[in-house]
């Protein structure tokens, strides 16, 4: 066994063997996986122009996957009763209709233009299923939410696509290599706290080559592009006392790739399951506990939504020897979906200005407009009276999940990929757990 149960469902408990190209497909016994793209598009043309992406898409469960024999046979039996039904004119029962999903979907989209200043963002969801909104499929790898899509070569090679379109926003990129696979954490298992399954399975791409086009105010850009795939699925949520995290992902200049994440916790710290990866040049791995870097933030600033994010922060890694500063190209890259929280391109240089590398940060749970604090060097999120009785009326509302969420238990929920998505996928969709 890899994996204890949750709820019927999987858990990462200890490493396991990667398989690819398989496991670049789907995960269905865990409760929730993603396909989390970020990159940059270096535009050709007289006057240079740089632009930063991200594509991403969340699948969750509600129950866990059928696989045996017996199931496949119902499961088949039910879609030929409904095939019959709709085809006689009958109206399709819940237990036999198309629409009946055990998956629901949600996708972010977001285009950074730093020479213009703009950020645009946006996020959908979807079921997946039989009505073919949403979902993953094999050979060719192909996953999509409406039309936003992620498709690969015959048995997962090369070349990757990557599409998306909002409000007369295009991105359309062509990746045709990348650097070896690398397994976060301890072989690709990546704690995230003490408890007995708190972990995910992840690993990385962190630097995918190839050509892309933007489209942006009517005008069209082509360049080339230099990409980032985290690749994970999990079970379980954060801890309680853990408020959110701050997440790196740095290509830089020396063609060396730097991964960090700093997990806040409620009294001011770092979590010691902060943790991240150093990439050489020649694919050399080295793996980072929380005392082997620094995460040092500058002071919040305060955008339109009333949020305060740190934009420029100071990192060291001994080992790597690297001292830098990361500064974000632009203040507004906040997506204001229904899970507000701050991705964007992010500039690495020393202290003289020099260019150092280029990248992602990644910034959760600081969902309160004001929050303030200072321990531990981070702003963590102010838990007023007022606020927390919303969280407790809109969780309790849930039905469906007041045995898996304790309604007083914000943190749980706030700063980790997988369990807040599957959180608001099934608040936004009211889809029952049967």
């Amino acid at each position: 066994m890899l994996g204890g149960s949750s709820d019927g469902f999987e858990v990462a408990v200890q490493p396991r063997e990667f398989r690819f190209p398989e496991d670049h497909g789907p995960h269905r016994r865990f409760r929730a996986e993603w396909w989390y793209f970020t990159g940059r598009m270096q535009a050709r043309g007289a006057t240079p122009r740089e632009f930063g992406f991200q594509l991403t898409f969340f699948r969750f469960a509600m129950r866990p996957s059928r696989t045996g024999p017996e199931d496949a046979a119902k499961d088949s039996a039910a879609k030929d009763m409904a095939a019959k039904g709709i085809a006689a004119g009958k109206i399709a029962t819940r237990a036999t209709s198309s629409w009946r999903t055990n998956e629901v979907w949600m996708a972010h989209f977001a285009v950074t233009d730093a020479a213009a200043g703009t950020f645009h963002s946006a996020e959908q969801f979807a079921r997946g299923g039989a009505v073919g909104l949403a979902g993953v499929h094999a050979d060719p790898l192909t996953v999509y939410v409406r039309n936003w899509q992620f498709r690969t070569h015959h048995d997962a090679d090369f070349p990757w696509r990557l599409s998306a379109a909002d409000a007369g926003v295009k991105l359309e990129v062509v990746l045709n290599s990348a650097e070896p696979i690398v397994l976060q954490g301890e072989r690709g298992l990546s704690r995230k706290s003490a408890g007995r399954g708190n972990a995910s399975y992840y690993y990385s791409m962190p630097r995918l080559r190839g050509t892309g086009i933007v489209q942006v105010d009517g005008q069209s850009f082509a360049g080339t592009v230099e990409a980032w795939l985290d690749r994970e699925w999990s079970t379980s949520a954060l801890a309680n006392d853990q408020l959110g995290w701050d997440w790196f992902g740095l290509q830089l200049a020396d063609d060396r790739e730097l991964m960090l994440y700093g997990l806040r916790r409620a009294d001011g710290t770092w979590d010691r399951f902060s943790a991240g990866m150093l990439v050489d040049a020649n694919g050399d791995t080295t793996v980072l506990g929380v005392d082997d870097f620094e995460l040092n933030p500058g002071e919040p600033t305060k955008l339109r939504s009333g949020r305060a994010y740190p934009l420029s922060w100071r990192i060291k890694v001994p080992a790597g020897r690297i001292d830098a500063n990361v500064r974000a190209v632009m203040a507004e890259q906040e997506h204001g979906g229904r899970f507000p929280y701050w991705e964007g391109l992010v500039r690495v240089t020393d202290d003289a200005g020099n260019a150092l590398g280029a990248g992602y940060l990644e910034m959760t749970g600081y969902d309160t407009p004001g929050a303030g604090g200072s321990a531990g060097g981070f702003q963590p999120e102010a838990r007023t009276a007022d606020s927390l009785a919303v969280w407790r009326t809109t969780m309790c509302s849930l039905r469906a999940e007041r045995s898996r969420f304790d309604c007083s238990q914000k943190g749980k929920m706030i700063g980790c990929r997988s369990s807040y998505a599957a959180f608001i996928v099934r608040r936004s969709l009211a889809l029952p757990s049967g």
